[in-house]
């Protein structure tokens, strides 16, 4: 019940203020595998409608489109408060990737895996694409991404955290 809590209060808070330097200006939830995106919306935080979706708690996207390049950079959100997790990564880009891609085949893709964690140090790291060899050449599994590991202390003026060491001493 903690997590989901957690969950919900560091979510609301990057809805309103942001997170990372994003500041979505809307938020959209969305049913299914992948939203319908709001092209007119450069910045946006879509939530599943679906409680415990698989593999991610949000997505974030901002549309950069100049005259020459259009890029989206997409950033699915994973909040937990457990030591151990499943792996959401491996998750997302093994079921839900290649909708995204298909969605925004206009624009060039940066990915970066956002985790909330209980966490004391922020950190971030290059993850490098992963390729397999198939009869018909190789295929990309996984593309190329940053990681990025933000703790809840960061969200509220470290309130969230605070607040949960509190309720965990109980």
């Amino acid at each position: 019940m903690q997590g989901f809590i957690v969950e919900q209060l560091i979510l609301s808070t990057i809805s309103l203020n942001g997170f990372n330097g994003y500041k979505p200006s809307k938020t959209i939830s969305y049913s299914g595998k992948s939203p319908k995106i709001e092209w007119e919306c450069q910045e946006a935080l879509y939530l599943p409608r679906s409680f415990n979706f698989r593999a991610i708690d949000a997505v974030f996207i901002k549309l950069e489109n100049s005259k020459d390049k259009k890029v989206a950079i997409v950033a699915p959100i994973q909040v937990t408060i457990a030591k151990n997790h499943p792996d959401s990564e491996e998750k997302f880009f093994r079921e839900l990737w290649s909708e995204w891609v298909g969605i925004l085949s206009d624009y060039e893709i940066k990915f970066e895996f956002v985790w909330i964690k209980d966490i004391k140090c922020r950190s971030e790291e290059k993850v490098d694409q992963v390729m397999r060899s198939t009869r018909s050449g190789k295929k990309m599994v996984k593309p190329s991404f940053q990681r990025i590991c933000i703790p809840i202390e960061e969200f509220k003026g470290g309130d969230i955290a605070r607040r949960l060491d509190t309720a965990r001493q109980r």
